[in-house]
């Protein structure tokens, strides 16, 4: 109320009426402002929109249940944590499930994809990275690492500690697997070479030649003959610092001559093998440095988050909010739209019923005129001279109007008779 004797203030203020009017135009400079200002409109405008994304959410889950196979109480129950998820990352609601299908499709596990799927909303929102690169990197490292070792949450904290969100993680973790090297030390080698100047690129191309070449058993013995042991007594791989701070011992007093020709003799004869060795032993200490970061990364998302916090973001959140409102209660609509939508199906198999009947009539009369049936083609003569009667009757009954209707057209439209010959 005051809000409005406010603006009946300004609207009567020096200039009179001319705010009003400006304000006027300016609103109806906006394409549909006249439906806008109509309630009625825009109150069907809005019910039909929710009722739009009520459904568009109920297929989305029945695509959903494809993949997951979930009785009634189990779907309503993904459907209600798939909102929880959705409005605790404050994310729209009808991306959600598709995100979700995207990642179950991969794992086949319902509770890890809910996990991978809040983690990967959350990593797409601090790194400025779509949903599908955050959740495919999450999914393809915790099949690799397992579940039982690791959770999405702690996977996508490593690898902010990393400092990049990378799509070449998975698969050098994959590779680093194989010789039993943690992920987590994969993310921190990752961290240390983009650090000292690395392109991403460059930094995965790097780990893959080493990873490779410590997995050669030629070249282990020959580091092992020098003192460079990669594996301990119990067989199990020593971590990469200590592996590269021995590499670093043993080569530090040389030349980059002998450095370079002792490498050779451990059977690095690969320039990138090479490249990635000399990197990694150059600077030991920032390299323990990066493992030590990325070996405390808990809350590394939720830091990110905050940095990155803006008013797109925000903007983007509220805008969110507001569609799954709209879902919501589309959702509440969806048993009157299903019943009304019922009800027309049973109409329309009646009217199908009608036409088809009406349609086979006719078809069956045209194929008997074509064939030449005189009774076929008397009833039609009559049939067509009755409707003309009736046509030039209903003309006769209504000339009063024809006439009207004429003569307004040509009080309207000027017309030169000068040229007509009357005869």
């Amino acid at each position: 109320s005051r809000l409005t004797n406010e603006l009946n203030e300004l609207e009567t203020a020096a200039g009179g009426g001319k705010f009003k009017k400006w304000v006027s135009e300016a609103f109806d400079a906006i394409p549909g402002a006249s439906l806008l200002k109509n309630p009625l409109v825009a109150g069907i405008t809005a019910v039909g929109a929710a009722g739009a994304a009520g459904m568009n959410f109920d297929e989305a889950m029945a695509n959903v249940n494809i993949t997951a196979q979930l009785d009634e109480s189990g779907l309503k129950d993904l459907k209600n944590r798939l909102k929880e998820i959705a409005a605790e990352n404050k994310s729209d609601i009808q991306v959600v499930p598709v995100g979700f299908e995207a990642i179950n499709s991969q794992v086949n596990d319902v509770e890890l994809s809910l996990q991978i799927l809040d983690a990967a909303l959350k990593g797409s929102k601090a790194g400025f990275t779509d949903l599908d690169t955050v959740s495919a990197a999450l999914a393809q490292t915790l099949s690799i690492v397992g579940k039982e070792n690791t959770t999405a949450q702690e996977v996508l904290d490593t690898f902010f500690a990393a400092k990049r969100f990378a799509r070449y993680m998975p698969n050098l973790i994959a590779g680093a697997d194989n010789l039993g090297i943690a992920y987590k030390e994969v993310a921190g080698t990752f961290a240390y070479l983009t650090g000292k100047g690395q392109s991403a690129e460059r930094a995965a191309v790097l780990m893959e030649n080493a990873f490779s070449v410590l997995g050669r058993v030629d070249v282990r013995k020959k580091m092992e003959a020098a003192g460079i042991d990669v594996f301990d007594d119990t067989g199990k791989i020593r971590s990469v610092v200590d592996i590269f701070t021995d590499l670093q011992k043993v080569l530090g007093g040389m030349t980059d001559e002998q450095k370079s020709s002792m490498l050779e003799q451990f059977g690095l004869v690969d320039k990138e093998a090479k490249s990635a060795f000399a990197v990694l032993m150059s600077d030991t200490q920032k390299l323990t440095e990066s493992m030590r970061d990325v070996s405390n990364s808990t809350g590394e998302t939720a830091a990110a988050l905050g940095y990155s916090r803006n008013s797109i973001q925000q903007a983007t959140e509220v805008w969110n909010q507001f569609k799954n409102i709209g879902t919501e209660v589309g959702e509440i609509m969806l048993p009157v739209i299903s019943a009304g939508l019922t009800v027309a199906a049973v109409a329309l198999s009646g009217v199908s019923a009608v036409m088809d009947t009406i349609i086979g009539f006719f078809s069956g009369w045209y194929s008997l005129l074509q064939a030449g049936d005189p009774i076929i083609a008397g009833l039609t003569t009559t049939l067509g001279i009755l409707s003309a009667a009736m046509a030039l009757n209903y003309a006769w009954t209504q000339r009063a109007v024809v006439i009207g209707g004429i003569k307004k057209v040509l009080d309207i439209t000027p017309v030169s008779y000068t040229h007509l010959t009357l005869p």
